[in-house]
């Protein structure tokens, strides 16, 4: 087992990557994603309805992450994916700063929509670590 883990560690890694972005786009585009709501928030905070609609912009948010996970799954084209993936797990940190009633209790403790955004630090050092790997 850990002999095929090995093999197959890089495919496994961007298989998993896959799975869940093109998981979480799928969720925004059928409009039953559980993000939606801090998403809204981020948006709201932000005065982005001056720019875009939220709902084109949430569908095309929903896009783009499908968009990352091929990137992810194809293998190729992995600077460009990986500024993608980059700008994109950048601004998931935004409700941090920009709506933090909603992501901390207090200081230093997170609300479980704040401990979904801390998690990201772990996407994005396998993330670099996958895309930067040239097997």
């Amino acid at each position: 087992m850990l002999n095929f883990i090995n093999k197959n560690k890089y495919l496994l890694g961007r298989t998993a990557f896959f799975i869940v972005f093109f998981w979480y786009g799928y969720l925004k585009i059928i409009g039953v994603s559980p993000a939606e709501g801090l998403v809204k928030g981020l948006f709201d905070n932000l005065h982005m309805e001056k720019i875009i609609n939220f709902n084109t912009f949430f569908l095309g948010l929903g896009y783009f992450e499908m968009l990352i996970g091929v990137g992810f799954l194809i293998g190729k084209f992995r600077k460009l994916v990986l500024t993608l993936f980059l700008i994109h797990m950048t601004t998931t940190f935004g409700p941090m700063i920009f709506d933090i009633d909603v992501t901390w209790q207090k200081f230093g403790v997170l609300t479980l929509e704040g401990q979904y955004i801390i998690k990201n630090l772990v996407y994005i050092i396998a993330g670099v670590y996958l895309l930067g790997n040239r097997r």
